[in-house]
C-alpha cells in the first residue's frame, strides 16, 4: 500500500473527541465528497491510505484563530517525527502554516498547485500544495480547482516519478522572430490560416493602465495551433532602430489578422482589448472566448484563483511556474536604486515637489558616497596587495633565517692571495695565482653567505577610510499612500530581454489557448450551458467596461477641497461633542469605546443625568465587544421635527441616542475625508477622471464590483453635503446607476457612458437604470 499524508492546518474543536484526526465535522464531508469522486474517477486509488496530522497539533481557544508562532515552533518536532514514521508517498500541505511547517519559504500563493519534488524541499516524499481545509470547506467555488490538485498529487503517486518537462522541450514549436523580415514572415504564416482557425492573443506593455499618458504596446504573443505561438515585438523601446522605421508595415499585418473574421481569444479581454481597440486604435473582430470569464463561468466564488499563472497550475502542471524566471528579472532590475530613484521623480506631481528635490539631494549624496567608496575600495585594495606581498617576503625571510641559524659557526674571511710581480713573475706563478684566487673567491662566497638575511622594509600605509563613508545615506521617506505609489508604478515588461520577453510571451498565448479547449471540454462534460453567455455577457460586459476603465469617471477637482473642508467641519465638531461627553476617551480604540458603552456610560450634553451603560448585544470574531454600527443600532432612536418649508421631518437623536449618532457621525465622516476623498484625488489627479478596474464575475453572490476606487455604496449625501456631486456629467458622458437582479443578487456598478444595448440584454430583463 501507498499511503498519502494530508498536513491539515489545526485540529477543530470536534476532533477532540474523534478516535482519528480529521474524521468529523464539515472539513471531513467536504473532503469524503472529494475522495469519492477521486475513486469513482480510478476505483485503484483506494489502495492508497490517507493519514491525516496538523501543522499545528493544539485546538485553538477561539474559533477561527490562526495558531501562533511559538505554537507553530514547539508543535514542528511532532509534525517531522510524523513524517518520518509515514514514509508517506505524497505530501499534502493544506495551506500556508503547513507548508512553513514543512520546511518550504516560498510564498504559498506563488507554490499553491504545484508539487515539489524531493530534490527540492529535502523531504523523503513529493509535496503537493494546495489550499487549506478551512478554505476549502468554506468557498464551494475552490473545490474543482482543490479536486484537481488532487488528481494531480494522485497522477505523480501512480506515475512513481516526476514528469517535469523543460522550457525548451514546451517551446520547441514557438517561431520567435528577430528581424523585421522574419516578424512579417511569421504574420504571414499566421494570415494562410484556414479563416476558421482560432488564435489566441495576448498583449504586453509598458503599463498596467492604457489610458496613462506614454504607454505603448511592446509586443504581440499569438498562437494558431497546439504547442505553436510566437511574439511579435511591435513598439518595445529597445528594438532596433532599423526594426522600428518599419514598424507600420507591421501594424498593417497585425490589423489584417486582428480584423479578419478568425476566432479570437484572449485571457483577459476586458484588460487587452483597453490595449488593442483603444489605446492602439485596431479594429478587432469575431472574439469568442475569455478563459478568465470562462473560469468565472465554470466555477465562481474561487477567491481570486482566475489568473493565467493560477490556471496552469492546476490544469497544464507541465509549464508550472515558466514565469517565475520571468518575475526574478523583473525584481532584479529594481536593484539599480539611482534608475529606482529616477523612476520615482519621473512620475511625482508637482505637488509633491519637496520629495522630487529630497530625492534629488539623496541622488546626489549617494553618487558622491558611491565615488568615494569606489576610490577608497581602490586605494584599499592596492594596500592589501602590499600587505599581501610583504607578508609573502616577511615568509620568506624566517625561512631564509632559520636557514642560516642552523649553520655552523662562521670562519674567518678568507685572505685574498698576494699577486706576483708583474716584472718578475713567471708563467707558473701567475697560473698558481689564478688557481689561489678562484679557490678564494668561493670561499669568500661561502664566508658571504653566512651573512643574516634581510629584514623585507614596510614602506606603506593603510588609506584612511573617508569620514563620509560611515554613514550610507539615507532614501527620504515616500511621503505617498501605497495606492498612489501603486498606481504611478508600471510593469516594467520592457526591462526584460527581448528575447526572454519573446519566449514567455509566447507560453502566454499558448496556455491560453490550451486552456480554452480544456474550459469548453469541462463544460462539455458538466453538461452546462453556460458557453452560451460568453458572447452575450462575458464579451458584452467586457467591452463596455473596459470602455469604463479607460475613459474613466470626470471628477469635478474644484470640489475635492470645498467637500474636505466640509467634511474636516463635520469631524472636528462631531470630536468636540464626543469630548464633552466622553472627555479622555480615545473614540477610534474598539477596546476604549467598548469599556465607556458597556461599563461607564456617558454624560450628555444638556447636563443632566448621566446615560447609563448599554447591554453588548455582540461579540467580534475573537471574542471582544464589539462596537461597530450594526451591534449599536439597536439603541439608536430618533424623534421626528417637521420643519416649515420641507416635505420630510428632520430626524433628532433622542438623549440617550446622541454620543452614538455624533460617534458615527464622526467615523462616516473621517473615513470619507481620510479614505474615499484622499483616494479618489490621487487616483484622478492624473487626468481629471478616475479609472475604476471593474470586475463583472469574480464574487460569489455575482455582485458587480469595482477596485482603485470601490464607487459602490457610496452615500449621496453625508453630513449635508453632496459626496455624488464630485462625480461630472454632460451630454457626452453620463453617469449611470445600474440595478439588476443577477444571479439573486443586487448589481451595482457606475458607469462613464449610456446604456449599452448588448450589455443590458445580458444581464437581465427589468433593468432599473438611474441617471445622475
Amino acid at each position: 500500500e501507498k499511503s498519502i499524508l494530508w498536513v491539515y492546518t489545526q485540529p477543530e474543536p470536534v476532533d477532540i473527541a474523534a478516535s482519528e484526526p480529521g474524521i468529523t465535522g464539515s472539513t471531513y464531508s467536504v473532503m469524503r465528497t472529494a475522495l469519492a469522486q477521486l475513486y469513482r474517477e480510478k476505483p485503484e486509488r483506494r489502495r492508497s491510505h490517507i493519514r491525516i496530522t496538523y501543522a499545528a497539533q493544539c485546538v485553538p481557544e477561539v474559533e477561527d484563530e490562526k495558531p501562533s508562532a511559538a505554537t507553530l515552533q514547539h508543535c514542528q518536532p511532532l509534525l517531522e517525527s510524523v513524517v518520518r514514521q509515514t514514509g508517506p508517498s505524497l505530501i499534502v500541505a493544506f495551506g500556508s502554516h503547513a507548508l512553513k511547517q514543512l520546511g518550504i519559504k516560498e510564498k504559498w500563493s506563488d507554490m499553491r498547485g504545484r508539487i515539489l519534488e524531493p530534490d527540492i524541499t529535502g523531504l523523503k516524499a513529493p509535496l503537493l500544495v494546495t489550499f487549506s481545509e478551512r478554505a476549502v470547506t468554506a468557498a464551494a467555488g475552490l473545490f474543482e480547482t482543490f479536486l484537481q490538485d488532487l488528481r494531480n498529487g494522485y497522477h505523480r503517486v501512480e506515475m512513481g516519478r516526476s514528469e517535469a518537462t523543460t522550457l525548451e522541450e514546451l517551446t520547441a514549436n514557438y517561431v520567435l522572430p528577430v528581424t523585421m523580415d522574419e516578424a512579417l514572415a511569421v504574420m504571414d504564416t499566421i494570415l494562410a490560416t484556414p479563416l476558421d482557425r482560432y488564435i489566441s492573443v495576448d498583449v504586453e506593455s509598458t503599463s498596467l493602465r492604457a489610458e496613462k499618458a506614454g504607454t505603448r504596446i511592446i509586443a504581440f504573443p499569438f498562437s494558431w495551433d497546439v504547442g505553436v505561438a510566437t511574439t511579435i515585438i511591435f513598439d518595445h523601446p529597445h528594438a532596433p532602430p532599423e526594426y522600428l522605421a518599419r514598424l507600420p508595415e507591421l501594424r498593417a499585418k497585425i490589423a489584417e489578422l486582428l480584423a479578419s473574421k478568425r476566432p479570437k481569444g484572449f485571457h483577459n479581454y476586458k484588460f487587452d482589448r483597453k490595449w488593442v481597440v483603444l489605446h492602439d486604435q485596431f479594429e478587432l473582430n469575431n472574439v469568442v472566448w475569455c478563459t478568465l470569464g470562462g473560469e468565472h463561468l465554470l466555477d465562481e466564488d474561487k477567491k481570486g484563483n482566475y489568473g493565467l499563472k493560477a490556471l496552469t497550475t492546476v490544469f497544464l502542471p507541465k509549464y508550472c511556474g515558466y514565469e517565475d524566471k520571468l518575475f526574478d528579472i523583473l525584481e532584479s532590475t529594481d536593484e539599480d536604486l539611482i534608475a529606482t530613484v529616477d523612476a520615482k521623480i519621473d512620475t511625482l506631481s508637482a505637488e509633491y515637489e519637496d520629495y522630487a528635490e529630497a530625492l534629488e539631494s539623496f541622488k546626489t549624496e549617494y553618487l558622491g558616497y558611491v565615488e568615494a567608496k569606489a576610490a577608497w575600495d581602490v586605494a584599499n585594495a592596492q594596500y592589501m596587495a602590499e600587505v599581501a606581498e610583504y607578508e609573502e617576503k616577511t615568509t620568506a625571510y624566517k625561512t631564509a633565517l632559520a636557514a642560516w641559524e642552523a649553520l655552523p659557526k662562521r670562519p674567518k674571511k678568507p685572505v685574498k692571495p698576494p699577486a706576483p710581480r708583474k716584472s718578475t713573475g713567471t708563467d707558473a706563478e701567475f697560473a698558481a695565482y689564478t688557481g689561489e684566487l678562484k679557490a678564494h673567491d668561493t670561499a669568500m662566497a661561502a664566508w658571504e653567505a653566512w651573512e643574516t638575511p634581510p629584514r623585507p622594509v614596510k614602506d606603506f600605509v593603510r588609506p584612511p577610510r573617508p569620514p563620509r563613508l560611515d554613514k550610507l545615506p539615507k532614501e527620504p521617506k515616500d511621503p505617498r499612500t501605497k495606492k498612489e505609489r501603486d498606481y504611478s508604478t508600471d510593469g516594467g515588461f520592457e526591462k526584460i530581454p527581448i528575447p526572454m520577453l519573446q519566449l514567455y510571451g509566447g507560453v502566454d498565448a499558448d496556455v491560453t489557448r490550451r486552456i480554452t479547449s480544456i474550459q469548453l471540454q469541462r463544460l462539455k462534460a458538466e453538461g452546462s450551458t453556460c458557453a452560451k453567455l460568453m458572447g452575450p455577457h462575458v464579451l458584452a460586459a467586457s467591452r463596455v467596461l473596459g470602455d469604463m476603465e479607460f475613459h474613466g469617471v470626470s471628477i469635478d477637482q474644484d470640489y475635492i477641497p470645498v467637500l474636505e473642508k466640509g467634511l474636516t467641519d463635520v469631524v472636528e465638531r462631531a470630536h468636540g461633542e464626543l469630548e464633552r461627553m466622553a472627555p479622555g476617551v480615545n473614540h477610534n480604540s474598539g477596546p476604549a469605546l467598548a469599556k465607556l458603552l458597556y461599563e461607564d456610560g456617558w454624560q450628555p450634553l444638556d447636563g443632566g443625568l448621566r446615560v447609563a451603560a448599554v447591554k453588548c448585544l455582540a461579540l467580534t470574531k475573537k471574542g471582544a465587544r464589539s462596537t461597530a454600527a450594526a451591534a449599536l443600532a439597536p439603541y439608536l432612536r430618533y424623534d421626528e421635527q417637521y420643519v416649515p418649508g420641507q416635505e420630510k421631518p428632520k430626524k433628532i437623536p433622542v438623549r440617550e441616542s446622541l454620543f452614538l449618532d455624533r460617534l458615527f457621525l464622526y467615523k462616516k465622516s473621517l473615513k470619507a475625508r481620510d479614505t474615499f476623498l484622499r483616494n479618489l484625488r490621487i487616483l484622478s489627479k492624473r487626468d481629471g477622471a478616475v479609472h475604476c478596474q471593474f470586475h463583472i464575475p469574480g464574487t460569489g453572490t455575482g455582485r458587480l464590483s469595482s477596485s482603485d476606487m470601490n464607487l459602490q455604496n457610496i452615500p449621496k449625501m453625508l453630513a449635508g453635503y453632496n459626496i455624488k456631486k464630485l462625480f461630472i456629467t454632460d451630454n457626452q458622458q453620463k453617469l449611470v446607476f445600474v440595478n439588476a437582479d443577477y444571479k439573486g443578487a443586487e448589481v451595482r456598478v457606475f458607469t462613464a457612458y449610456a446604456r449599452d444595448p448588448a450589455l443590458i440584454k445580458a444581464l437581465n430583463d427589468g433593468l432599473d437604470m438611474h441617471s445622475f
